[in-house]
């Protein structure tokens, strides 16, 4: 506990030290926008900006091709976005690495004790490393005719946020299979108040066959779309470009609607299946054992680390399934609407990241208090432990 507090303290002096650098680079950018968009020239920004510039003015709504702010009417609203989210995404970052290395046991079995949450935390690194690159090359307009390395870096940022957000959802499917109320025990459950007689939990081996194959897919096809969205943007194929990134919008979609799908389902699942268990333990107790019923607290800690991941995880997924669906019919209309253009960009760049950072948030929660959650998926093998020697 006391390592926790210490790995706790590390973490807001980075925290503090980064909004420190940002700050500074707030008023630089406040100096210099003015500057910026004088000397913003046709020869800045080719191909499909290059024609948005051309045929308009300063006037003209702010458009996202390839996340490449265009001299528009907005630039200054969208630039304080961006570093907002750069802030955030290097918190993110920042955080995981250090859970991370704090988490892993340092030996000969490394690879064989990476379970989903170590996992989940790798896969954050990669979020938050590819979106804070992907920002700070659009801000700082690095790589300029370099569309095809731009887009992967832009796309696999997301795809990686996704790819998270499953690998916590194997972690729930790994723990249902092992609670006392999934399965049978001491206590006398009725058909009516037996909360998993209509749900169906896959096998381990088949979770992780969904799994893998659901990363293979998603890294395949985001770098086969990424790499054709940066080449048509580059030879200036307009309906080829609308194609591509309307295909990857559906993709992110539907793999967003069934990660929420899976999370209200089973992220509620496990969570009232632990209250159920934390009550029986604290007001049924079989053997009447105060060490047994000294352990509800341990499931409440459990339980909130929980209720804090879950939560944040499916309003994240569900926000993200909405937008990509709002997207895909959409896209080509909200550039009109500078009001409502700002605020999905500060929910879809800056909420996303805040949302991931609470994640976090709920591990950072669960370590602090490890005395508590170690034990606290114990309760089944305790409660059957029980039932066997009775």
């Amino acid at each position: 506990m006391y390592k926790a507090h210490r790995i706790y303290k590390c973490l807001i002096c980075v925290i503090g030290s980064i909004f420190i650098i940002i700050h500074k680079k707030f008023e630089i950018v406040c100096l210099h926008i003015p500057k910026i968009m004088e000397n913003f020239t046709i020869e800045q920004r080719s191909s499909i900006n290059d024609r948005i510039i051309q045929e308009n003015d300063i006037n003209l709504p702010c458009r996202w091709d390839l996340s490449i702010i265009t001299n528009c009417q907005g630039s200054i609203y969208f630039f304080w976005i961006y570093y907002i989210s750069i802030t955030i995404c290097f918190i993110l970052l920042i955080t995981s690495l250090v859970i991370l290395i704090y988490k892993l046991p340092w030996n000969s079995n490394l690879i064989s004790n990476l379970g989903p949450i170590k996992g989940f935390l790798i896969w954050m690194i990669l979020h938050g490393s590819f979106r804070a690159v992907s920002m700070l090359i659009i801000t700082n307009d690095w790589l300029h005719d370099n569309y095809i390395i731009k887009s992967i870096i832009n796309i696999f940022g997301w795809s990686f946020g996704c790819i998270a957000a499953a690998t916590y959802l194997v972690s729930i499917f790994k723990v249902l299979p092992h609670l006392a109320l999934h399965t049978n025990t001491v206590f006398d459950i009725e058909v009516a108040n037996n909360l998993i007689i209509d749900h169906f939990i896959p096998k381990d081996s088949t979770v992780l066959k969904i799994y893998w194959t659901f990363i293979i897919i998603m890294i395949t096809t985001s770098l086969i779309l990424s790499i054709l969205k940066g080449y048509f943007q580059m030879v200036d194929k307009e309906l080829l470009f609308n194609i591509i990134q309307t295909t990857i919008l559906i993709e992110y979609c539907g793999a967003y609607i069934l990660g929420a799908l899976c999370f209200i389902k089973y992220g509620r699942l496990v969570v009232k299946l632990l209250d159920e268990s934390a009550k029986i333990m604290g007001l049924e107790d079989i053997r009447k054992s105060e060490n047994k019923a000294s352990r509800l607290v341990n499931y409440r800690t459990y339980l909130n680390k929980l209720k804090i991941m879950n939560f944040s995880l499916s309003i994240l997924v569900c926000w993200l399934g909405v937008l990509s669906f709002f997207l895909v019919l959409f896209r080509n209309k909200i550039g009109e609407y500078l009001t409502l253009y700002i605020i999905l960009a500060f929910i879809s760049f800056d909420g996303t990241a805040i949302i991931m950072l609470i994640t976090l948030f709920g591990i950072i929660y669960g370590e602090i208090h490890k005395r508590h959650s170690a034990v606290a998926e114990e309760l089944s093998t305790s409660i059957n432990f029980s039932r066997n020697n009775e």
